[in-house]
Order: structure tokens, then sequence, then C-alpha cells
């Protein structure tokens, strides 16, 4: 009978090689894209064997899944970690757009794996609940509000997208950086949320 201490040690460590495999599973979709990564190319990288790596996950579709996954529920834990509805709306445009090239390839791996119908149930189900999560923000930002809430979470979901795909784009407005897009979808927080009594109070731009 294997002792407690010592099964806690190897559920651990087990944990930590699949948290490595998935880090640098990420790594290599971004250097060389999602297509061309491979299991034997992981093994390499990581160090561990092909065996193992299958020990944590039966193929690498089911891997390609579980970094999405991961990505998914690491933003509701940015969010879930605050209290104030825009500094929550604000960390998670900033988990996102702080390096937009890895959001913009998770957007790349969800289309990629939309077609196998237990992928994409599994995705659309993370992907509810970060809505839902963000569902709750609104309304408890906008408690009056006759827009529905989820409505305004597509507005904000579009406006991160759309911030990546200019980001993405070979014609790309000059210094345009990460942080000049966190900065830009950050101070739309208030216009998104209606508050138009603070948006009044942003400085204006005249043109002489």
């Amino acid at each position: 009978m294997i002792h407690p201490e010592r099964a806690a040690r190897r559920r651990q460590e087990f944990a930590r090689r699949g948290e490595d495999i998935l880090d640098v599973t990420e790594r290599l979709m971004l250097v060389t894209g999602i297509r061309r990564v491979t299991v034997d190319a992981i093994a390499l990288e990581t160090g561990i064997g092909k065996g193992t790596i299958y020990k944590h996950f039966e193929s690498k579709h089911a891997l390609l899944i579980a970094v999405v996954s991961r990505y998914q529920q690491r933003l509701i834990e940015q969010v879930g970690a605050i209290d104030d509805p825009e500094k929550q709306l604000a960390a998670w445009i900033r988990v996102q757009l702080s390096d937009p090239d890895r959001g913009a390839m998770m957007d790349r791996l969800v289309r990629h794996l939309a077609d196998d119908p237990v992928a994409r149930q599994e995705m659309t189900a993370g992907a509810d609940r970060m809505r839902r999560v963000l569902g709750k923000i609104v309304s408890a930002r906008l408690p009056n509000s006759e827009i529905p809430p989820m409505m305004v979470v597509e507005w904000f979901e579009s406006l991160v997208m759309g911030l990546r795909t200019l980001y993405a784009s070979p014609i790309r407005p000059d210094g345009l950086d990460p942080d000049s897009l966190v900065a830009t979808a950050i101070t739309a927080i208030p216009r998104l949320l209606g508050d138009v009594k603070r948006a009044d109070t942003a400085p204006k731009v005249t043109y002489l």
C-alpha cells in the first residue's frame, strides 16, 4: 500500500508534468503553428517520453483541447480573484491583449478544433462559463439597465477579438503594441457599460 504522503507527491508531480506539457505545446504552436506541432516535438522539448505524454493526454487532439480549456479556466480564475466589476473587466481584457499573439493563437486553435463535435461542445461549455461570469459582472455594474447583460458581454468580446485582429494585420497602425491595445480596450469600459456621465468627462478632441 502506497503511503498517503507519497501518493500525494505522485499526484502533484503528475499534475506539474501535465502543466509542463501544456506550456511547451503552447510555446511550440506560437513558433511553428498548430498543425506542425507533433507529440515527438513536445517530447523532445519537455524531455518527457511520448508514452508518458500519452498517460496525460490520450492523443494530440486531446492535448489541444486541454490547451484551450486551461486558457478558458485561467481567464475565469483571473476575473474571479477581483471584487470590483470594472477591475474584473479590465483584468479579463488585460489577460487577452497583453499577449495578443497568444490570444490570436487560441482563436485559431478554437477554429482548428471546431469541426470535432466533442471538442466544440467542451470549448463552448468553457466559453459559456466565462460569459456567465461576465454577465454577472455587467449586471452588478448596471442593475437597472434595459440592455441585456449578455449583449454587453458580446460587445466586450467583439472589442477584444477586433483589437487582436487589428494587431495581427500586416497593415496595422504604426506604434500599435500590446500596451496600447490594453489601454484602448480599458478606456472603452465605461462607454460599453453605459456610463455616460463618466464617459462625458473624458478629454475631447477638437479639430481646428
